[in-house]
C-alpha cells in the first residue's frame, strides 16, 4: 500500500551541496537531484530572504452573485512559492477538499482535517457544485491561496512489467475557503514582530492643552501667579502621565531593547516620574515643564511613525505560512489577510531602524538634559513654528548645553556634519543690553550670531533668558533686542492680578488727537494769561490818566463858579484792584508757564511732561479768573465795555476747566489701557493668547509677571497689538500772537468813565445852572405851585402806594413805579401759590398762567416807565430823582420777567427808548438811558 501524499516544504531542510559532474562519469539520481534541489532552494531563499514574503499586491476577493472574483496579483509564501493570478479570475463552483488531498499540517487540528472547500474557476473542466448552494455561509469564510506541492510516484509494478519511471513533482495553485473562526483559531494568518507591529501596540500620546479660559464662555479668572501656574501644572501633569503609560507599554514589549538591537528605555519612567514630582510648587518656569512634555510627545510620536515605517522582516521563518496566503474574509477582505513583509533593505527598513534607534537616544537625552534656566541674559533665537518638526526648530533654553543633544537634535544635519546649524539659546551670541542689564560674560558675547545670515527661512523667533527679571527691565531689554535685530515683532507685559495699581510696565503712550487738543487748550490758557497781563498794564495806565483828567475837570468847574466837593472818585485808587489782579496774573504766569529754562505745565509741549509736573491747573487759574473778574466788577460804575476785553474773555472762558476735564478723560483712557494689561482682561480680549516660547513675525510677545513685578512666563499672539511708545513726541512750538495785533493801543475795550455823580455835577455846572438862572421866575412859580399841592399829592400817593418811598418828585413817575411794584408783588404771590404742594394741581397750574399774564403786563409797565423817565419826563425830574432807587425798582422788575416772549418784547422796548434818548439834543436823557441800560445789563449797539 502506497504512503499517503504529503505537502512538501522545500526550505525545511535547505540543500547546501550539489554534485559536480566529471567527464565519462556515471550519474546517479542523487547526483542529478542534488543540482535541481540546490538551485530550487537558492531560488526560494532569494525570494524569501532578499525580496520578502506575503502578498505583494492584488489578490483581493470580491463576493458577487453566485460567484467569487479574485483580482490579479502576486504573493510569496514563507517556503518561497510564488502564487499569483495574471488576470482577474471568476470562481463559480466548489468541491470538497478533504483527506484525499495531500496532507498539509496547517489544515489539520491534531489528527483531524479542518473542513475546507476548493473553488473552481469558470474555465476549470472539473465538475463542481454551484456556489449558490452555499448561500450566506460564504460571508463567514476566508479565502486561502494554496500551493499544493507534492511528489507523485506513478509506477505500478505488475508481474510482467516493473520498470521504474521515476516520480513527478506537482505544484498546483488552488483557491480554498475555510470558516473564519477556524482560521483564526489555528492562526493561519501568521504575523511577524516588525516595527510596525510594535507601533500598533503602543499608545499615541497627545499633549494636554493649557486651559487659560479659552475653552469656556465664562470669564477667565487668572488673577494671580498661582492660578496662572496651576493651569500649566495641570496640563503638564496630564501629559507626563500619558507619556508614562505609553513608555511602560514599550518597556513591557521590548524590555531593555538588547534583543532587538535598540537602546534601553528602562530608565525613562524614572525621568518622567522626576518631572511629575517637580511640578507641585513650581511657578516661575512652569511653562517650560509643559514645553518639555510637548517635546517628549513630539519625539515619541516620531518614534511611533518610524516604527510604523519599519515593516521589513530580516530572515523570516519558513514555517510562518509555508504554502498558503490568506486573501481575507469574504465579508471584509481587509481583515484576516496576510501582510507584506519585504526584506529590510528593500523597504528602507535599515534606515528606519537607524532612525528608531536615534529617536530613542534622543528621548533619553531630552529627559536627562532638562533643567530650569538660571541665565538672565535675554536673547532672541531664529527658529521655526510648532507646525514644523521639532528637529527643525531651535534647541530651547531649558535643555543644558549638551554637545550630544545638539548633534542628535537633527539627524539629517548630523549625517552631513552640519550639527552646528542647530541653533539654540546656549549657542547664540549675547548682545549689548547696557544700561538696562549688566554686560554679558565674554564667552556669551563670543558665540555665533545667527542674525548675520538671511532670515527668510525662519518663521518664528524664540525669546528666552528673561525669567526672574523685573518686568520693566525684561521688556525694555527685549525691546532693545528687537531694535538691534530689526525684527517685526512687539512686546508688552501683562500682570497676573485684578488691580491696576500693581502694573509696573505700560501701557505704552499712544498720542491721539485728544492729546493735541489738550495742548491747544494749554496754549489757549497761556495766550489768555499773556493777553491779560499785557492788557492789565494798559488798563492801569488808562485809569491813572482818567483820574488825572477828572481832577483837571474839577479845576475848570471852580473857575466857572462851581462849588468844590471832595468827591470819593477823586481820591479812590481805582488802579489798585487792577494792579493786584495783574500781580496774580504774573504769579500764575511764573508758576504755570514758567521760562524757557524751566517751563511750567502750560508751556510743556508733551502731554507726559504736563502730567509729570503734577500741578493743579483748575484751582490755580480759578483763583486768577475770580481775581480778574472781581477787579473789573469793582470798577463797574466807572467803566464801559465797548467790545469784549481780554478780561471778559478770560473770565467767561472755560479753557482752564477744559484742560482738567480733558485730562480726566485722558486719565480714564489711560486707566482703561492699564486694565487691558491685566492678564484676565487680556485673555478676554484676545482669547488666542498661548505660550509658544517666542513669537511669529508680525506678532506680539507678552511677558507675564506677578504682583512683585517678577516675570514668571510668557504668551504670544500672532498679530500686533501695540505700537511704539510716543511719550517723547512733542507738539510743535506755537507762536502766541502779540496783543497789539488784535487790540491796538488806541482801541481799549474797556473805557474808564466818570462816576455818575461827578458827571451830574459837571452837567449842573455847565448846563443846568445857566438854564435855572435864565428861567428863575418860572422855577419859583413851579416850586410855589408844587408846595401848595404837596399835601394833596402826599395823601394821594399814600393811598395808591402805601409804604413805597418816593423816588422822584414827579407824581406820574411815582404812580408808574407803584404799578411796577404792585405787579411784582402779584407775580411773587402767584408763584408762591404755584409752588405750594398743599394746593391742588389745577389751582397751581392756574396760578402759573396768571403769573405769566401779569409778567406780560409788568413788561409793558417797565417799558413805559423807562421811556417816560429817560425821554418824556422834564429834565428837572431826572435831575432831582433818586436814580439809584429808580434803577433798583426797574432792575428788580426786569429780573421778574422770565417769560421768553415778554422778555424779548421788553428788551426791544428798552433798546428803542435808549435810541430815542440818544437823539435828544440837550439834557441828560442819553446819559440816564445809558446808565439805566448798564444797570439792567442791556448792551446797546
Amino acid at each position: 500500500m502506497a504512503e499517503p501524499l504529503k505537502i512538501i516544504r522545500r526550505l525545511n531542510e535547505v540543500t547546501t551541496d550539489y554534485a559536480v559532474f566529471e567527464r565519462d562519469q556515471v550519474l546517479t539520481e542523487t547526483q542529478l537531484n542534488s543540482v535541481v534541489e540546490y538551485l530550487d532552494d537558492q531560488s526560494r531563499l532569494t525570494r524569501t530572504q532578499l525580496l520578502g514574503i506575503g502578498i505583494v499586491g492584488g489578490l483581493w476577493p470580491s463576493l458577487g452573485k453566485e460567484q467569487l472574483v479574485v483580482s490579479k496579483g502576486v504573493g510569496v509564501t514563507s517556503d518561497g512559492d510564488l502564487i499569483g493570478l495574471s488576470d482577474d479570475t471568476v470562481f463559480d463552483r466548489w468541491l470538497a477538499y478533504d483527506e484525499s488531498a495531500p496532507a498539509y499540517d496547517a489544515f489539520y487540528d491534531g489528527e483531524k482535517m479542518l473542513p475546507l472547500i476548493e473553488l473552481l474557476a469558470a474555465d476549470d473542466k472539473r465538475e463542481g457544485k454551484p456556489l449558490a448552494e452555499i448561500g450566506d455561509t460564504l460571508k463567514q469564510m476566508v479565502a486561502i491561496a494554496f500551493m499544493e506541492s507534492y511528489e507523485n510516484d506513478p509506477d505500478l509494478c505488475t508481474g510482467g512489467d516493473c520498470d521504474n519511471r521515476g516520480r513527478t513533482a506537482r505544484n498546483t495553485q488552488r483557491l480554498l475557503l475555510i470558516n473564519r473562526e477556524l482560521a483564526e483559531k489555528i492562526r493561519l494568518n501568521a504575523s511577524f514582530r516588525t516595527g510596525a507591529e510594535l507601533a500598533r501596540q503602543l499608545k499615541r500620546v497627545r499633549v494636554t492643552r493649557v486651559d487659560l479660559g479659552t475653552g469656556s464662555d465664562a470669564k477667565v479668572d487668572v488673577t494671580s501667579a498661582e492660578l496662572f501656574a496651576a493651569r500649566y501644572r495641570t496640563a503638564a501633569d496630564s501629559s507626563f502621565k500619558a507619556l508614562y503609560g505609553a513608555v511602560k507599554q514599550l518597556i513591557d514589549r521590548v524590555g531593555d531593547g538588547a534583543a532587538l538591537g535598540l537602546p534601553s528605555p528602562v530608565g525613562w519612567t524614572a525621568g518622567l516620574d522626576k518631572r511629575l514630582q517637580a511640578l507641585p510648587g513650581t511657578v516661575g518656569g512652569i511653562q517650560y515643564f509643559h514645553d518639555h512634555a510637548k517635546d517628549l510627545v513630539a519625539v515619541w510620536n516620531d518614534l511611533r511613525a518610524a516604527l510604523f515605517a519599519d515593516d521589513g522582516v530580516l530572515c523570516p521563518a519558513s514555517e510562518a505560512f509555508p504554502k498558503h496566503l490568506l486573501l481575507g474574509a469574504l465579508a471584509d477582505p481587509s481583515v484576516d489577510r496576510t501582510g507584506c513583509y519585504p526584506a529590510p533593505w528593500l523597504a528602507g527598513g535599515m534606515l528606519e531602524r537607524q532612525r528608531v534607534i536615534l529617536l530613542m537616544r534622543k528621548f533619553g537625552l531630552l529627559l536627562d538634559a532638562f533643567e530650569l534656566p538660571k541665565a538672565q541674559i535675554p536673547k532672541i533665537i531664529p527658529s521655526r513654528r510648532e507646525s514644523i518638526a521639532l528637529d527643525e526648530r531651535a534647541i530651547p533654553v531649558y535643555y543644558r548645553a549638551d554637545a550630544t543633544l545638539r548633534e542628535l537634535w537633527n539627524d539629517t544635519r548630523r549625517q552631513r556634519g552640519e550639527s552646528e546649524d542647530n541653533t539654540g539659546y546656549h549657542w547664540t551670541q549675547a548682545t549689548d543690553l547696557q544700561p538696562i542689564l549688566p554686560e554679558a560674560p565674554l564667552a556669551e558675547r563670543q558665540l555665533p550670531d545667527p542674525f548675520l545670515s538671511d532670515q527668510g527661512g525662519n518663521d518664528f523667533y524664540r525669546i528666552e533668558g528673561f525669567l526672574g527679571l523685573k518686568a520693566d527691565v525684561a521688556e525694555r531689554a527685549i525691546e532693545k533686542l528687537i531694535r538691534q535685530r530689526n525684527l517685526p515683532i512687539s512686546v508688552v507685559s501683562a500682570l497676573t492680578h485684578n488691580q491696576r495699581q500693581w502694573i509696573i510696565r505700560g501701557p505704552k503712550f499712544k498720542k491721539t488727537s485728544l492729546h493735541s487738543l489738550h495742548y491747544l487748550l494749554r496754549q489757549d490758557l497761556t495766550s489768555h494769561l499773556k493777553d491779560n497781563i499785557a492788557y492789565s498794564g494798559r488798563l492801569i495806565e488808562d485809569v491813572k490818566k482818567a483820574q488825572t483828567d477828572w481832577s483837571a475837570d474839577e479845576d475848570r468847574k471852580l473857575k466857572v463858579g462851581g462849588i468844590f466837593t471832595q468827591h470819593a472818585a477823586l481820591t479812590t485808587d481805582y488802579a489798585k484792584p487792577i494792579e493786584n489782579a495783574k500781580i496774580q496774573l504774573e504769579a500764575a504766569d511764573t508758576d504755570l508757564i514758567g521760562s524757557a529754562t524751566k517751563p511750567g505745565p502750560l508751556a510743556t509741549r508733551s502731554y507726559k511732561g504736563f502730567v509729570a509736573q503734577d500741578k493743579t491747573i483748575r484751582e490755580r487759574l480759578s483763583t486768577v479768573v475770580v481775581g480778574a473778574a472781581t477787579a473789573k466788577a469793582n470798577l463797574g460804575h466807572v467803566t464801559r465795555n465797548d467790545i469784549v476785553s481780554p478780561l471778559d474773555s478770560f473770565a467767561g472762558s472755560k479753557s482752564h476747566l477744559w484742560v482738567d476735564w480733558l485730562g480726566d478723560i485722558l486719565k480714564k483712557r489711560e486707566d482703561d489701557q492699564k486694565d487691558r494689561l491685566l492678564l484676565t482682561n487680556m485673555l478676554n480680549e484676545h482669547p488666542g493668547l498661548e505660550h509658544a516660547g517666542g513669537v511669529v513675525p508680525g506678532g506680539t510677545f507678552v511677558l507675564v509677571y506677578n504682583d512683585a513685578g517678577i516675570v514668571i512666563g510668557d504668551l504670544m499672539l500672532p498679530y500686533w497689538i501695540d505700537d511704539n511708545d510716543e511719550s517723547d513726541f512733542d507738539e510743535p512750538q506755537l507762536t502766541l500772537p502779540d496783543i497789539s495785533l488784535r487790540l491796538p493801543k488806541d482801541l481799549m475795550p474797556i473805557k474808564f468813565i466818570k462816576p455818575l455823580d461827578l458827571s451830574f455835577d459837571d452837567f449842573k455846572v455847565t448846563k443846568i445852572a445857566p438854564e435855572i438862572k435864565i428861567q428863575e421866575n418860572y422855577s419859583k412859580f413851579f416850586q410855589t405851585s408844587l408846595g401848595s399841592l404837596g399835601e394833596v399829592l402826599k395823601t394821594k400817593a399814600s393811598s395808591v402806594n402805601d409804604g413805597v418811598k418816593a423816588a422822584t418828585g414827579d407824581k406820574y413817575m411815582e404812580q408808574m413805579l407803584a404799578i411796577v411794584k404792585s405787579q411784582q408783588e402779584q407775580i411773587k404771590g402767584l408763584r408762591e401759590v404755584a409752588g405750594d404742594d398743599r394746593m391742588t394741581p389745577a389751582t397751581r397750574e392756574k396760578a402759573l398762567e396768571q403769573a405769566k399774564a401779569v409778567e406780560a403786563q409788568l413788561a409793558v409797565s417797565v417799558g413805559t416807565t423807562v421811556e417816560y423817565f429817560a425821554v418824556a419826563a422834564p429834565e428837572t425830574v431826572r435831575f432831582e430823582a433818586d436814580k439809584a432807587a429808580v434803577y433798583e425798582t426797574v432792575g428788580s422788575a426786569i429780573n421778574m420777567v422770565t417769560d421768553k416772549d415778554a422778555s424779548a418784547r421788553l428788551q426791544t422796548n428798552l433798546k428803542e427808548t435808549a435810541i430815542a434818548a440818544n437823539k435828544v439834543p440837550t439834557g441828560s436823557s442819553a446819559m440816564v438811558a445809558e446808565q439805566m441800560m448798564n444797570k439792567v445789563g442791556i448792551r446797546i449797539g
